[in-house]
Parts: C-alpha cells; sequence; structure tokens
C-alpha cells in the first residue's frame, strides 16, 4: 500500500508538473526582410506599419515560420506602444495564431505581452493562453524571448 501512495504521489506530482509547465518560445526578424511603411513626425514620434516573415523555436524542438503585421508609435521620450497580429506554422503543418502587444517606456526594447487567440493540432491548448515577452532591436535583426505557463501538455 505504502508503494502505491508513493507511486501516485510521484505521477501526480509529474503530471501537475506537465500541466503547469513553461513554454519558451523564442523569434527572430531579420529587419531588412519585411515591409515597413513610416510617418516620422520630425523629433516628436515616429509610427511604423509593417509586415514580416520570421524564424521561430521552441523548447520541444519545433520550429517554423511565423508572419506578422502590426504597427507602433515609438519616441525616444515616451517609448513604443506596439500592436501586432501573427500566424504561425510548424513542420508538420499545426497552426497558431497571436498577438503581441507593448507599452513600454524603452525604445529600443522591452517587455510586453503574447496572447494566443487560436491554435490547431499541437497548439490548440494555448488558446487563450498569455505570455510574457521580452525584445531587443537592434539595425539588424529583433530577438523575442516569450514565457508563459500553460496549463495543459501539448498532444
Amino acid at each position: 500500500m505504502r508503494c502505491l501512495i508513493i507511486f501516485l504521489f510521484f505521477y501526480a506530482s509529474n503530471l501537475f508538473s506537465e500541466l503547469n509547465s513553461e513554454y519558451p518560445f523564442d523569434i527572430t526578424f531579420i529587419t531588412d526582410t519585411g515591409q515597413t511603411d513610416v510617418i516620422n513626425f520630425g523629433d516628436k514620434l515616429i509610427y511604423n506599419q509593417f509586415k514580416g516573415t520570421a524564424s521561430w523555436k521552441d523548447n520541444t524542438g519545433d520550429y517554423s515560420i511565423i508572419k506578422c503585421m502590426g504597427n507602433y508609435v515609438s519616441s525616444e521620450k515616451s517609448g513604443t506602444i506596439l500592436n501586432n497580429y501573427c500566424r504561425g506554422v510548424n513542420k508538420h503543418e499545426d497552426k497558431f495564431w497571436l498577438t503581441m502587444n507593448r507599452n513600454s517606456l524603452d525604445y529600443d526594447g522591452g517587455i510586453g505581452k503574447f496572447e494566443y487567440i487560436y491554435g490547431a493540432g499541437k497548439f490548440k491548448n494555448l488558446k487563450n493562453t498569455n505570455c510574457i515577452y521580452v525584445v531587443e532591436i537592434s539595425e539588424e535583426f529583433s530577438m523575442l524571448k516569450q514565457k508563459c505557463k500553460i496549463h495543459n501538455k501539448f498532444d
């Protein structure tokens, strides 16, 4: 009986850690591969509307591309407000859609939020999952690192 209780404890602990595990996810945008329309309001602010494709990878060894469209308003004095909409697919044709939002005082990077609005295949359990991401922007590329707690394991 004691062995059964120990087994159930470890099984439940393992199941709980799988159901509430972290899901790291990295996205890399190359700066000159997308389309950008910019309106520059002197030295006051910059409005960017963009469309781009990036690569992504996660901690399960999955990877592929993500296509995004969105806009952001930036000012060195007041930071950046970003609204971005993305559609990703993996090598098995499993799809996900997400929004990215950031309201940051930092002009060249910052912290924002992802929300998975829909997922199919492997990503179906990510629907309505909110995540935190950090972004670093350079002249050549932008690197995003996402981390979120997922409550359902992947199929």
